[in-house]
């Protein structure tokens, strides 16, 4: 199997390209490690918005009310210290912001997904605020007082999915405000909501030795212009968030509605109900048998974007399958054996989006297990269930022909990742069972 190509990290000399290129913008040196890829993005969807005034801040312009300052608030469902070394604390917050989204719709006007495409929405610079919490003290001393550039789009070749900007006033030109769309930047699924990061370049030292005695406080705001259509020279945008309290050990602190509301963290397993089946593919080969159809409660086409994704939160750790076929009142095996699968692995965006899948792992790893989400994939429609059988692995294939009756049976495991610990819990399984003539 194809395994997911590597996140892009920029190298030394691609920093000096994108400085000289872009005016001064920083690397940003990749995503590392978020919160998305700690497994506690909030899967399954992002904010809503209008394509027709995603990319122009008219709706933050009232006359009557007189609000004339284009004020956006972001509202953080949870944040965190995802990184700290020596020379370097990096804060993440994901939320989105209100009145006006600047969830992935803006971030296509920000962060285009072509390079071919000039950025509609321009963020001009901001500021961050770092104040440390002493917990035994009670002493409060701010860490960062930061005056940023614009935050810019390094282009999609360098980093896609991204605007970061390096301190100009107030640090030593290594601090960075910056926003990740994820779903752009290939580490979350389309959807998902945006990161607002602040990093520190230089962060104390007592930290990293006594994590658990300190807190921080981050205050940070940005403005963006826009010029796309429809735009007119009143379209700015002050955008600002704050969060209170987050710890220095690396615990998550969540804000914004319980996890529990996500289909990815109710995992209950069942029969799939059947809407078509057959057999797609009969070549010397392979045989490629698939179905249609999901639960009573569409769970499976829900988790699409749990388990179809990187970090996933829903695991497929494995299953089984075998397919008969009776004619002339005879059933015979069409696979030599009980099929039984490792985990199905999602193998990345780039490579196939919107499945998930497996190789036999006691026939020599040639048949395969699947999920098939075509929301995902580029259609639409209920989850598919493939069974593809390797020539070495099937037998009886004459016995495949018109009047036939074929009966095939798969079970697919799955287990939930702990929102915050990452650890799985119990095991579920979906049974699919279908009949039909071919």
């Amino acid at each position: 199997m194809k395994r997911s190509p590597k996140s892009l990290f920029c190298s030394p000399r691609a920093v000096v390209a994108l400085v000289a290129a872009l005016g001064g913008a920083a690397c940003s040196e990749g995503p590392e490690r978020t919160l998305g890829d700690a497994g506690l993005l909030r899967l399954g969807g992002g904010p809503a918005y209008s394509l027709a005034n995603v990319c122009e801040f008219s709706d933050l312009y009232d006359g009557a009310s007189g609000v004339t300052d284009g004020s956006n608030i972001f509202g953080t469902d949870q944040a965190a210290l995802v990184q700290l070394r020596s020379n370097r604390a990096r804060f993440e917050m994901i939320g989105d912001a209100a009145p006006h989204s600047i969830g992935e719709g803006l971030g296509t006007c920000a962060a285009p997904p072509s390079d071919a495409t000039a950025p509609t929405v321009s963020f001009t610079g901001g500021h961050a605020i770092v104040t440390e919490i002493d917990l035994i003290t009670n002493v409060r001393t701010v860490r960062l007082n930061a005056t940023f550039g614009p935050l810019l789009f390094p282009g999609n070749a360098a980093e896609p999915g991204v605007v970061v900007g390096n301190d100009i006033a107030g640090g030593d030109g290594r601090n960075v405000l910056e926003i990740i769309w994820p779903g752009l930047a290939g580490t979350g699924v389309p959807g998902s909501k945006p990161i607002v990061r602040v990093q520190m370049s230089t962060p104390p030292g007592a930290w990293r030795n006594t994590p658990n005695r300190y807190k921080v406080d981050i205050q940070w705001d940005m403005d963006a212009v826009s010029s796309a259509q429809g735009a007119n020279p009143a379209d700015v945008m002050h955008l600002s968030g704050a969060v209170a309290g987050i710890p220095v050990n690396g615990t998550t602190i969540f804000l914004g509605p319980p996890a529990a509301t996500s289909p990815c963290e109710a995992l209950t397993g069942g029969t799939v109900t059947v809407s078509l089946a057959g057999l797609v593919q009969n070549s010397n080969r392979r045989l490629r048998f698939e179905v249609i159809g999901d639960v009573p409660s569409a769970q499976v086409r829900s988790l699409g974007s749990c388990a179809a994704a990187d970090p996933a939160s829903v695991i497929f750790t494995g299953g089984d399958a075998s397919i008969t076929v009776t004619n002339g009142g005879i059933t015979r095996p069409v696979s030599t054996r009980t099929l039984t699968f490792g985990q199905l692995l999602f193998p990345g965006v780039a490579v196939e989006p919107g499945v998930v899948v497996a190789n036999d792992i006691n026939g020599g790893g040639r048949s395969v297990l699947e999920i098939i989400w075509p929301d995902l994939a580029g259609g639409a429609g209920a989850p598919i269930f493939r069974v593809q059988l390797d020539q070495r692995d099937f037998t009886n294939r004459n016995r495949l022909v018109t009047g036939a009756v074929v009966h095939y049976l798969a079970h697919f495991n799955a287990v939930q990742l702990d929102p915050v610990t990452l650890l799985p819990g119990a095991s579920k399984t979906f049974t699919v069972i279908a009949d039909f003539t071919l």
